[in-house]
Order: C-alpha cells, then structure tokens, then sequence
C-alpha cells in the first residue's frame, strides 16, 4: 500500500499561494502548465492536488475558472489590473537580456509574470516614453549557435557540476566551470582547475566549444572566487599591457 505524504498546514498554504503566484494576469493558464513551473521550482504536487487548490482560490474568488472546454483556464480575477509601465519595461528587458545568462529552469519559473509583463507593456500606447524606449536600444545577446551546449554548461554552472569540454583541434578539459561573461557581443566562459593546489583560470568563448559532457560529480565553489573581480583584473591588466 502506498504510503501517502501529509503536509502541515503552513506548507499547504504555502503551495496555495505558490500556486495563486503562478496565475498570471492578462491570459489563462492551465492545471499541467502550473504543476511544472511548481516543479521548477523544486514543489511536487499531484494534479489532482493542484486542482483541488485551485477551486479554492476560485471559491475565494481570487482566480477566475474558466471551464468551457478542456484543459479547463485559470486567470487572476484581476485581470483588468495593469502592471505599472516602468514594471513591465524592466521585466521585458530582464527577459530580453537574461535568456542567455540564466537557467532554463530559473526562467520557467518566472514565465507567466514575464508574459504578463509583455502583454501589459504592448497595451499601452506606442508613444509612450517606455515602448518608445524599446525602439531606442537591443538588449539581445545573439543566439548561441551551440544552444544545447549553452544550457549543458549554465546547469553545471548552476549546480557546481565538472564538465568535460571537446574544443575544436584540441584535447578535451576536465575543468570546474566557474561564470560566464558578457563581452564584445558574446558570452565567454570562465574554466577552473586545481594545479599544485593553486586555482588556475581560463576564458573560453562559447562558440570555440565543440561538445558538452556535465558528469554527476560536483565540487566545492572556490571562495576566493569572484568572476566580476577576475573580469575587472583581465580588463586593468590588458590596459596597462597596451599603454606605451
């Protein structure tokens, strides 16, 4: 017989408001779409559970149910509410800038409020300050040509996970990936590895990686490590090396 879990109730009202996060504004979402994004964000919970909640957000009238047809579409019964433009600007250029730079799993968690933001954003009038501000700049990073190596990499990343590393015309790297770097139009990754007991670092470009392996071992994140302050570094010391 199968030993079923039982949650107090601080953490079932926990789920319930998890779940009332997740119910966007401006379009209707599904039972199956909820569940996943709770699932990104490491909550398991049955369908039928998730149901279940739900009729009680839409008993308490905070969500609308509509059940017309199958799979049946929760809304926030605030749907009339507009996200402040400024808001919506930020998250629009959160979402536009941080695609490449950020989880998968991170990003799915957060979907329903960036797509709440887009529609919000794209019902105002065009001429307002913040679309305008759309037209003025690109805060897109070009789509890596190697995208499933990307999302390898930013997992491991994630989770301080080894990777092995297969460049083009060169042995393969047994290396911790320790960040990633915005630079002239591409992403670079910063490499690790433990040489006489001392961090030796090393800069790759994305695009000079061939294949991906994330292995199951993990390490321990070095705690004099900073990528900002390595970035910093690199860039004083390349100025001093071009200065005559």
């Amino acid at each position: 017989m199968t030993k079923q879990t039982r949650f107090s109730t601080q953490d079932h009202l926990s789920v319930v408001f998890e779940i009332y996060q997740l119910v966007p504004h401006h379009f209707k979402t599904t039972t199956r779409e909820i569940r996943n994004q709770l699932i990104e964000r490491d909550i398991h919970r049955d369908t039928r559970t998730i149901q279940r909640n739900l009729n009680i957000l839409v008993d308490l009238n905070l969500i609308e149910k509509d059940d017309r047809s199958k799979p049946y579409g929760y809304q926030n019964r605030l749907h009339h509410h507009t996200i402040p433009p400024r808001d919506a600007l930020i998250f629009q250029l959160a979402n536009e800038h941080l695609i490449h730079l950020t989880p998968a799993s991170l990003l799915k968690a957060l979907q329903n409020r960036f797509e709440d933001a887009r529609r919000s954003l794209s019902s105002i009038a065009s001429t307002t300050k913040e679309r305008q501000w759309l037209k003025k700049i690109s805060s897109q990073l070009p789509r890596q040509t190697h995208e499933d190596n990307f999302q390898k990499i930013n997992t491991a990343l994630y989770h301080n996970h080894w990777l092995t590393l297969h460049l083009y015309e060169t042995a393969a790297l047994y290396v911790m990936p320790l960040g990633l770097i915005h630079h002239h139009s591409q992403i670079e990754l910063v490499i690790g590895q433990y040489i006489n007991e001392q961090l030796e670092t090393q800069v790759i470009a994305i695009e000079h990686i061939n294949t991906v392996s994330v292995s199951t071992f993990t390490f321990e994140y070095p705690s004099t490590f900073n990528v900002k302050t390595h970035w910093k570094n690199n860039i004083t010391n390349t100025i001093k090396e071009e200065t005559p």
